[in-house]
């Protein structure tokens, strides 16, 4: 977390922020922009986090492992999912995740509630009664 802070404010990132600033008026609501202070695009950015674990030389990559942009939006509503609904309800942690994300409906949200399997078989049927719940109060609007 410090060197992402770090490179966001001290770093390459804040040269780019200042970029993106120059020419779009505004500070820029993403934290990774490219050399031309723009938004990457998906390809771009893809492309990026692959050079981490497969780089085109014979060079060691820097990563061990595959990461792309869609695991670690994956594995940050997974864990998102997970700390809300330890100090809120269900429905309340779904709802915080869905508008994180930008979903339309909370049922997209569902996906990503494998990890409850670790709150116990209490919680999950808690969890089923309040989607439950959440998917009549939808239908009723």
């Amino acid at each position: 977390m410090k060197d992402l802070f770090d490179f966001a404010n001290f770093g390459e990132g804040a040269m780019r922020a200042k970029l993106y600033r120059r020419t779009e008026g505004a500070a820029s609501p993403y934290v990774f922009l490219n050399r031309r202070g723009e938004p990457w695009s998906d390809k771009g950015l893809c492309n990026a986090y692959r050079k981490l674990w497969c780089p085109a030389s014979a060079i060691q990559p820097a990563l061990d492992f595959k990461v792309t942009p869609h695991m670690l939006r994956h594995t940050f509503a997974t864990l998102e999912l997970y700390a809300e609904s330890q100090t809120h309800n269900l429905g309340f942690a779904l709802a915080w995740v869905r508008d994180r994300l930008g979903h339309a409906s909370i049922t997209t949200t569902t996906a990503y509630v494998h990890c409850l399997d670790m709150l116990g078989e209490q919680l999950l049927n808690q969890y089923e009664r309040e989607i439950d719940a959440l998917l009549i109060a939808g239908e009723k609007q």
